[in-house]
């Protein structure tokens, strides 16, 4: 079986293009379980609420010309707020239970988005989400155009991905953070306000999962259902980069978005089979992930 150089390239960028959300998904959910230690299995729905609220505010204000612009500013912060509500009302009280009573929790959440979003929009979007006129077309690579969304999508990606890398190297609240996701008892006695550290974070987990939403919604079929599919590959992504690894979860969400791309090229009945016998291969080679937390 051959392929021609220029739809393996586009087929490439498809798939970084969405390697790059899982991984902003992905690395929201690896940054609460790393300092919170909470499995947040109610993930998913911030990036289904990110696309929902994205499609919301394009349909409220569709005669703007920065209608885009503002769905993109807002739908993540709302989205963030309602993580931070969540998470002073809620996952405070399931902190220091099992993680089988933080799974049910946040599984509970799963059902009452969903409730939310079904009264809210009957559960699917009636049109697509608009992209700006200049990121509609396409761009000739080798030949064959791909659509300059997927580019805009890879760069807004990766800068947001750098950011975050810098804010919990470089910066004082990134080694507030990491102080403690190593030790919260150090860091509370230091005079560290723990609960709002939790707090910003859970957030920060919340507004990465919007934006995911919030630039998936004009790719594809903004409805019910995404939330769990996207959980389902974060999960994956964690488990193979390594639980608490920002560079892991790049690198494992790489993998997938590539293996989910070439594996719908070649043989697309058993594309998600590909993705989980990689989860198993990890899983028996290396239990703890391609990256431990230590190096994230």
């Amino acid at each position: 079986m051959s392929f021609d150089p220029s739809v393996l390239c586009v087929v490439f960028l498809g798939g970084l293009a969405r390697a790059l959300i899982f991984f902003l998904v992905a690395s929201g959910l690896t940054l609460v379980f790393g300092v919170l230690n909470v499995i947040n299995f109610a993930h998913g729905s911030f990036y289904m609420l990110g696309a929902f609220f994205c499609y919301a505010i394009t349909r409220q204000y569709a005669d703007s010309s920065y209608v885009f612009w503002l769905a993109l500013f807002f739908a993540p912060i709302i989205t963030a707020f309602i993580g931070g509500v969540v998470e002073f009302f809620i996952l405070r009280r399931v902190y220091k239970r099992e993680h089988i009573v933080q799974l049910l929790t946040t599984f509970a959440l799963i059902l009452v988005f969903q409730d939310i979003v079904k009264m809210s929009w009957g559960g699917y979007a009636e049109q697509g989400t608009p992209k700006p006129e200049f990121l509609a077309g396409h761009v000739s690579i080798l030949g064959y155009g791909f659509p300059a969304y997927y580019i805009f999508v890879i760069l807004l990606a990766i800068a947001i991905g750098l950011s975050l890398w810098a804010i919990l190297h470089k910066t004082k609240l990134g080694w507030i953070t990491r102080a403690a996701a190593s030790d919260v008892e150090m860091a509370s006695t230091l005079g560290i306000n723990v609960p709002i550290l939790f707090t910003f974070v859970f957030m920060l987990g919340a507004w990465l999962a919007g934006i995911g939403g919030s630039i998936y919604a004009p790719m594809g079929h903004v409805c019910l259902g995404i939330d769990l599919d996207m959980v389902i590959m974060c999960f994956i992504i964690i488990i193979v980069g390594g639980v608490g690894s920002i560079w892991g979860c790049a690198i494992a969400a790489l993998i997938v978005g590539l293996v989910d791309a070439f594996g719908a090229l070649v043989l697309p009945q058993f594309t998600l089979i590909f993705i989980y016998v990689i989860m198993a291969i990890v899983l028996i080679t290396r239990p703890e992930g391609l990256l431990t937390k230590v190096n994230r």
